[in-house]
């Protein structure tokens, strides 16, 4: 458990203090939890400079016949920053995460890449990228997994997830991927509400409500390095969301301000 406060972040990240290395990923593996690790909690945290963010229900070697339900990994973010990973800022192959008021950005990979089935509670968070190399984007969702050397797809149902006000943004053409065997879940298994992602795609079931598509979401700063995901008055995000349970957002401040929920991990404050 990696437990901060508002005022006293747990700050994880390379060891080299020059100027060249701020920021650099890569310089730590970062935050590996073993297959059939239960009760993990990451809450007021910056992981920065990692190769591999977090990796949920990681394995020395690859087994996949173990993935099952039974030795799902479970992990709890709250108020944190996951950026400036080299692969991927969070990967789960089959586990559960419950995620509020964080920030996800910056990989290479897919920066988040949700796989081979899970649960997953995504409350009011923010996923930019905008140096994904291949058009990979910024987030995938996929009741299956396809691995390169064995030449074999591994498949395992989703349970109920939800991507409540939730950011994604970036360079990839395609900001949501879903890769879905439909054998195995139907669109009702997920469902976006009140999130703004860019995409080419026509998601109109009934698993995306009330979403904002292909909308700059205004951040105040997308430089390299400098990266600011608050949002600008101007942003259709402002007022946007779903009332939920929250009371804050990732700076501790108070939510909703104005007349409703903002959409992201930060709440528009003039």
């Amino acid at each position: 458990v990696i437990d901060g406060r508002k005022d006293q972040k747990v700050e994880l990240g390379g060891l080299r203090l020059e100027s060249k290395y701020q920021h650099l990923a890569g310089q730590w593996l970062g935050l590996l939890y073993y297959r059939g690790s239960p009760k993990n909690a990451i809450r007021y945290a910056v992981i920065d400079e990692s190769a591999f963010g977090v990796w949920l229900g990681f394995q020395d070697k690859t087994d996949y016949a173990q993935m099952t339900n039974a030795t799902r990994s479970t992990l709890e973010i709250e108020n944190t920053t996951i950026k400036n990973a080299y692969y991927w800022a969070i990967r789960s192959l089959n586990n559960e995460i419950t995620a509020t008021n964080s920030e996800f950005y910056t990989s290479t990979d897919y920066l988040a890449q949700l796989m081979l089935g899970g649960k997953y509670n995504f409350v009011n968070c923010t996923f930019y990228n905008s140096q994904s190399s291949e058009d990979k984007g910024v987030f995938v969702l996929s009741n299956q997994f396809y691995d390169n050397s064995l030449k074999q797809t591994f498949q395992n149902k989703l349970d109920n997830c939800l991507f409540q006000n939730c950011i994604f943004y970036g360079n990839g053409s395609e900001h949501v991927v879903l890769d879905i065997e439909s054998s195995l879940n139907n669109n009702s298994i997920f469902t976006f509400e009140n999130c703004l992602y860019k995409s080419s795609s026509d998601f109109t079931n009934t698993s995306f409500i009330n979403c904002k598509t292909n909308i700059d979401p205004q951040f105040v700063s997308t430089t390299i390095d400098k990266e600011n995901l608050n949002l600008k008055a101007t942003s259709s995000c402002v007022d946007a969301g779903k009332s939920n349970f929250l009371s804050i957002d990732l700076k501790g401040n108070p939510r909703p301000v104005g007349n409703g929920y903002d959409i992201g991990a930060f709440e528009y404050t003039p």
